[in-house]
C-alpha cells in the first residue's frame, strides 16, 4: 500500500475483505500512506502486517469486525492513529511502537480469543513509546480471563489503560491479564488499570453474535 486507501462502508452495507493482506509499502519518509477502514467485515488475511522494513504511515480502523486475521504491527506511525469500535475474534494482537510525539488510541473495541504474535499471547502490546508518544487503551472489553490482554515489551514501553472492562472485578485475575514490570523487572513501567469498568461501555460493540 502506498498513498491513501479508503474502504468506507456503512452500517447496512459493509466493505468485505476476504483473505486479503494489506501490507504497508516500504517507501521513504516522503512516501507516507494513510489507511482508512470504516464499517468492514475482515476475515483472514491481515492489516498493517510487519514487513521487516521501515514504514511511514497512519491508520484509522473503526466500526469493523475482524475474524482470524494476523497480528497488526504498527511501526512508528507518522500521525495520530485510531482503532475504535471494532470486534476482534480469534485474531492476532495489536503491536505498537511510537515516536515523534504521536499517539495511538485503541478504544471501545471488543477482544475475544486474541492470539498475539509468534507464540506470545496478548491483545495489545507496546514495545516503544519514546518521549511524549502515547498508547491510549480506553473503554475496551477483554472477554477472556485466561490470557494476557495488555503487554509491555522492551525498555521504552508504556501505556495508559484505565476504564476498560476485564470480564471480572477480581483484581488478582486482572493482574494475570497484564504483563508489565510486575512480571519482568527489566521492564520500565507498570500498567495502571484502575479505575476499571464493571460493565461493558455502552459505546463498545457487542461481540456475542460473532463468538463461535
Amino acid at each position: 500500500m502506498f498513498g491513501t486507501l479508503n474502504a468506507i462502508g456503512t452500517v447496512d452495507s459493509k466493505i468485505i475483505f476476504d483473505n486479503v493482506n494489506i501490507v504497508p509499502g516500504n517507501g521513504g519518509s516522503s512516501q507516507q500512506f494513510n489507511l482508512n477502514i470504516d464499517f468492514a467485515e475482515i476475515t483472514s488475511g491481515g492489516i498493517y502486517y510487519p514487513t521487516g522494513n521501515a514504514i511511514y504511515g497512519k491508520i484509522s480502523l473503526k466500526n469493523s469486525v475482524l475474524t482470524n486475521i494476523g497480528y497488526m504491527y504498527i511501526w512508528y506511525p507518522v500521525a495520530n492513529s485510531y482503532i475504535e469500535k471494532n470486534i476482534f475474534i480469534n485474531s492476532g494482537g495489536i503491536s505498537v511502537g511510537l515516536s515523534g510525539g504521536n499517539s495511538v488510541t485503541i478504544s471501545n473495541n471488543a477482544f475475544y480469543g486474541s492470539t498475539g504474535d509468534n507464540g506470545t499471547v496478548y491483545a495489545i502490546k507496546n514495545w516503544a513509546s519514546y518521549a511524549t508518544s502515547e498508547l491510549i487503551v480506553l473503554n475496551n472489553s477483554f472477554l477472556n480471563t485466561d490470557r494476557v490482554a495488555l503487554m509491555l515489551q522492551y525498555s521504552h514501553s508504556k501505556m495508559t489503560a484505565i476504564n476498560n472492562f476485564w470480564s471480572t472485578t477480581n483484581t488478582s485475575v486482572i493482574d494475570t491479564m497484564i504483563y508489565d514490570k510486575s512480571d519482568d523487572l527489566s521492564l520500565p513501567a507498570y500498567i495502571t488499570y484502575a479505575p476499571y469498568l464493571t460493565a461493558e461501555n455502552l459505546n463498545t460493540p457487542d461481540a456475542t453474535p460473532y463468538i463461535p
